[in-house]
């Protein structure tokens, strides 16, 4: 199951698929360089372009030199290296509450999210090589412990994950897995709507497979130079769940999100206590199915967009 929400700005930016896919069908050097007589095919290259069948006469000393000068040339030059940093950012909503669609205000004491297997994808500078695809990845640690997935809070502001030592270029393609064993998401916390007041702890079930485009907002991300390092950000939009009190009712974001009514539903005693675990005894099959959709609407890139694939049931 596969969907994509639409956000407050539009993305312009590429297919976030596109690189993955041409990463695949990259060639060496002599198979672009010579086209047919190496014995290679045209194919797609990292930007989704035709390459080209380089026109060159069948003549073997010079194509000899050309190699040779290309691979000297090549030996002399050292890949600049800089650094690029992995954040994941619940925004204002998450440190500093929200009104829902439905006029609970919430605030929360605590919001873990659990991820895994995080990559971002890239092109060299021109001057490194140009349409050369670039990757980085994070070992993910709890302590010193390597682990498959790792659980951050985004109540206190953007979670740093630490930053890899990567070529120079422009990584604008980034890909990762949210959920696993453990929620999707879990929230701690208080809401309010007139004389009542609930403590919720919930935790929602999912796991799903991410792939993002460019990030979209004031400044641009994922761009490393010799000078200056970079940043990669994994964005959730927690309005995307409750809605946002602040905007109209009939706005796309209240029209497609749960509100909290649905969770208080189930209060007892103004206590609220959800776990993922236990989600078929909570939630209706209809209540499921509409809070799958939306945790699939969360991930973006600031405000870019992002493809969401479940990878199981939960």
């Amino acid at each position: 199951m596969k969907i994509n929400f639409g956000s407050s700005r539009q993305n312009q930016s590429k297919s976030p698929r596109g690189i993955w896919q041409a990463q695949g069908q990259r060639k060496t050097f002599v198979e672009n360089f010579l086209g047919p007589w190496a014995g290679g095919s045209t194919s797609k290259g990292s930007t989704g372009g035709q390459l080209t069948k380089r026109a060159f006469l069948w003549r073997p000393l010079a194509i000899t030199g050309v190699l040779a000068a290309a691979l000297s040339s090549c030996g002399e030059s050292a890949t600049e290296m800089s650094k690029l940093g992995l954040v994941v950012n619940g925004e204002t909503f998450a440190q500093e509450g929200m009104v829902s669609k439905d006029d609970w205000q919430i605030s929360f004491q605590e919001i873990a999210v659990t991820l895994g297997s995080v990559t971002a994808l890239g092109e060299a500078a021109p001057d490194e090589g140009g349409d050369e695809v670039l990757e980085a990845s994070w070992p993910l640690k709890e302590g010193e412990a390597a682990k498959e997935f790792v659980t951050v809070t985004l109540h206190e502001g953007p979670a740093q994950l630490g930053a890899q030592e990567v070529p120079v270029g422009n990584y604008n393609q980034v890909k990762w897995q949210w959920g696993g064993s453990e929620a999707a998401i879990a929230m701690k916390g208080t809401a309010v709507k007139g004389d009542q007041t609930i403590e919720f702890d919930m935790a929602l079930p999912g796991t799903f497979q991410v792939a993002c485009g460019d990030y979209v907002g004031d400044e641009r991300k994922g761009i490393v130079t010799a000078d200056s390092e970079g940043e990669v950000e994994l964005t959730l939009h927690l309005d995307h769940l409750f809605g946002d009190g602040e905007s109209p009712p009939s706005a796309e974001i209240n029209t497609k999100s749960l509100g909290f009514d649905p969770f208080a539903a189930t209060a007892e005693e103004g206590k609220l206590s959800l776990a993922a675990a236990d989600a078929d005894t909570w939630a209706t099959p209809q209540l499921r199915q509409l809070l799958q959709e939306v945790l699939m609407s969360m991930p973006h890139v600031g405000e870019g967009h992002c493809e969401v694939d479940m990878l199981e049931s939960s």
